[in-house]
């Protein structure tokens, strides 16, 4: 599948540039481009135990959402898309500032129960 890709007729795909560097290379860069849109992954999966307290469901699906942006961002590299993941990102970290202080808050209440 992949071997396809690159298995051309270079003759023939540069024919039509008579032979005009600038011309030749836009070519090649479109093919090695395609060709790494269409078979190679934008990001690993890891495992991570960055966060000391689970995330509420709500937030991790606006996380989902806000990593799908980014993909979407760096496929397109256009102002919209760029737009819309910085809203995302924000509203996301004001999601968990807001479920930290809320936890740090139920600390601070039971501990002064019990002093």
């Amino acid at each position: 599948m992949m071997r396809s890709h690159v298995d051309c007729d270079w003759d023939k795909e540069f024919m039509s540039t008579n032979l005009d560097v600038e011309d030749m290379w836009n070519i090649l860069k479109t093919r090695i481009d395609d060709g790494i849109k269409r078979f190679v992954s934008l990001t690993s999966r890891f495992q991570s135990n960055k966060w000391k307290r689970p995330l509420k469901e709500d937030i991790r699906d606006q996380i989902r959402l806000k990593k799908n942006l980014w993909r979407t961002y760096v496929r397109d590299r256009d102002n919209s898309s760029w737009l819309k993941y910085t809203k995302q990102r924000n509203k996301v970290k004001q999601l968990i500032k807001k479920q930290e202080s809320l936890a740090n808050a139920n600390v601070k209440r039971t501990t002064a129960v019990h002093v």
